[in-house]
């Protein structure tokens, strides 16, 4: 309940965001030539990239965990409404990061501006620059767009990820007990490990992020076998199977996933 509140406020703060940065002139000079994407180091940048946009793949678990906490307390739901939810929320977060691409590409793109690498000077910077291109006037919806992204993402991973843990935990434990008292404590270590990172290793946000994102898209090919093997089960009933166009995208998506990785690799060991 909480989090469709957010997100309402992220998408219309970042569509007036979107809006109003389109109503200027680009940041790029109208001769610029940007850098080819096709150099290693382009294509290494954009592959990472894709470890994140419009988000890491195994958020598709979690929606089924939310789902099964919420008919503990109301009841089983039917299919079409899990449905709904679920596109909504994919496809959003699809539609919302096109758009925060388009401020980047609008504002920073071609602009010569170097952004800080530390975590609030970054910040900080990023809704400055917004209020110098828009208009002072625009800094605070440039603000809250920003500050409800990373509150919607801070949240959604701190229950997903320890629910998720907790969730496997339990399940190789046939016949125990315990996934709530270790979902709160995985969370707890979820938050002190968030508390440790934002203390000693955000200097560098630019290094930590490409980290994080590499690792994220190096395993995209696993969860993503694991999703296709899971949801075609024999415990799955037939009928909300994916049927051969969705099966046909998901093998068309493990070799794009698994190609790009090893070229990413391969890019990574040759330097």
């Amino acid at each position: 309940s909480v989090m469709r509140i957010i997100v309402l406020v992220l998408a219309v703060s970042t569509m007036a965001a979107v809006t109003l940065a389109f109503r200027r002139a680009s940041a790029a000079p109208a001769d610029w030539i940007g850098p080819s994407p096709w150099t290693s180091a382009s294509f290494g940048f954009l592959l990472v990239f894709m470890g994140w946009m419009p988000a890491p793949i195994e958020i598709a678990v979690w929606p089924s965990l939310w789902t099964l906490s919420r008919a503990n307390t109301e009841g089983r739901p039917p299919m079409r409404h899990v449905m709904i939810d679920f596109h909504v929320g994919y496809l959003g977060t699809g539609v919302l990061a096109i758009f925060f691409l388009a401020l980047g590409a609008r504002l920073l793109y071609g602009s010569g501006i170097e952004m800080p690498t530390a975590g609030a000077t970054f910040a900080r910077a990023l809704v400055d620059l917004y209020g110098e291109s828009i208009g002072g006037w625009a800094r605070s919806i440039v603000a809250v767009a920003a500050f409800t992204t990373m509150f919607s993402t801070t949240l959604t991973c701190v229950d997903a990820y320890p629910r998720a843990m907790a969730a496997s935990w339990t399940a190789f434990r046939p016949g125990r007990t315990g996934s709530r008292r270790l979902h709160v404590g995985v969370m707890l270590l979820t938050i002190a490990g968030g508390w440790l990172i934002m203390r000693f290793m955000l200097a560098n946000l630019a290094r930590f992020l490409d980290g994080a994102m590499a690792l994220s898209f190096i395993a995209a090919p696993v969860f993503a076998w694991i999703n296709f093997r899971v949801i075609q089960a024999p415990e799955v009933p037939p009928e909300v199977r994916p049927g051969p166009a969705l099966r046909g995208l998901s093998w068309a998506g493990l070799v794009f996933l698994s190609g790009f990785t090893l070229v990413y690799l391969y890019l990574r060991i040759a330097g």
